[in-house]
């Protein structure tokens, strides 16, 4: 028995080949094309049925749950969710499984189908960022994964931890897997899929308020030395590099000012935001080594009391990210006093306080704000 192979001008004669159906097919198309752009550039709006970050024009756009909704009425398809598939774990995580059929208003066939899934041991879930104040005791802060965040008065930097409330996210984990079987189905819609994305919506939930407390390199002035020619960067080693030069500054007790002095003397700059990482770690090392052996009778001898509360007061001073120019405004401002030699150690601990109250008073009303 032998099997018949059709050639080329057989194919192309098939009934649903012929040039007029395929013309009609494009001619179809088409006009569905410029209906569906048409219906996403007059009735969707970005930030709430989609979403995109900032720079990132050229990449297609995250699908949300209120677009998926409504390119459902558009396509007339009802949404119907299985039952969720759960999964609990000894170690207290917990999973969970969505499928999403999208049947026809029409003819009532089902016409996509969409997955999703959710664990709490996704980052987001199984960590939390929280302030300097509110870490857990026995944790090093110097060991834990750290950013920055953007506040009325400044920059505050959050400490990554392991989440140890995990039952307070199953339900966040239990929607969040609706709602990525729903995109997942509707992005099988015709055309859908052209205009939209679904990866990058988990981007943009976890990268959101970094994205928007982030400052537009534009608007940022040239990070460049002009003595050297080193890019003074923000990176993981600068920050570390200035957390050195605060942890030498309180180790042998020294006041910013004598540190500007020194600063001055060394490089030729005064301010610690004017030197590169490099410069930043040598004058670090030139405080806890070669300066301290070499001319102790520069150090300010501090009292341990006064001692303890300068150590504190420069710990939250790095970890707010505030300038010494910050530090002596509100010096003045709440005792009348700018140098940190002329403050007692109660009006240094209550300095501290005054801005650790602050930062989190002021993130808090961020964070409402959203």
């Amino acid at each position: 028995m032998s099997l018949a192979v059709k050639s080329e001008t057989d194919l192309a004669l098939t009934p649903e080949w012929t040039p007029e159906t395929l013309k009609e097919a494009v001619e179809r198309e088409g006009q569905l094309r410029e209906i569906v752009i048409g219906y996403y550039r007059s009735q969707m709006k970005q930030g709430h049925h989609y979403f995109s970050l900032p720079g990132q024009d050229h990449r297609k756009p995250a699908l949300a749950k209120e677009g998926a909704l409504n390119l459902c009425s558009l396509f007339k398809v009802t949404p119907e969710p299985d039952e969720p598939h759960e999964t609990s774990e000894r170690d207290r995580h917990y999973s969970v499984r969505f499928r999403y059929r999208l049947r026809s208003v029409r003819t009532g066939n089902i016409v996509a189908t969409g997955d999703g899934f959710c664990t709490t041991r996704e980052d987001k879930y199984a960590s939390r960022w929280v302030w300097l104040s509110d870490l857990p005791q026995g944790f090093d802060k110097e060991l834990l994964p750290s950013r920055k965040v953007k506040t009325r008065k400044g920059w505050m930097v959050k400490y990554k931890v392991a989440n140890d409330d995990l039952a307070s996210q199953y339900n966040t984990v239990l929607k969040m897997a609706s709602k990525r079987a729903l995109v997942d189905a509707a992005l099988k819609l015709p055309l859908v899929s052209e205009l939209f994305t679904q990866d990058l919506e988990e981007q943009i939930a976890e990268r959101g308020a970094e994205v928007e407390d982030e400052p537009h390199a534009e608007a940022q002035p040239a990070n460049v030395d002009t003595q050297t020619g080193e890019i003074r960067d923000e990176s993981a080693d600068r920050k570390s590099a200035m957390q050195g030069l605060m942890r030498a500054m309180a180790t042998v007790k020294l006041s910013a000012e004598h540190v500007r002095a020194l600063s001055k003397r060394m490089f030729g700059k005064a301010s610690a935001s004017d030197l590169t990482t490099g410069q930043l770690t040598e004058l670090a090392d030139e405080i806890e080594g070669v300066h301290v052996s070499q001319h102790p009778e520069t150090v300010p001898v501090m009292e341990t009391e006064k001692g303890t509360a300068l150590s504190r007061l420069l710990d939250l001073t790095a970890s707010f990210g505030l300038s010494s120019k910050d530090l002596r405004a509100r010096a003045k401002a709440q005792f009348g006093k700018e140098s940190s030699n002329d403050l007692t150690a109660d009006e240094l601990t209550q300095l501290a306080a005054t801005i650790e109250a602050d930062f989190k008073e002021d993130a808090k009303a961020e964070e409402r704000e959203r």
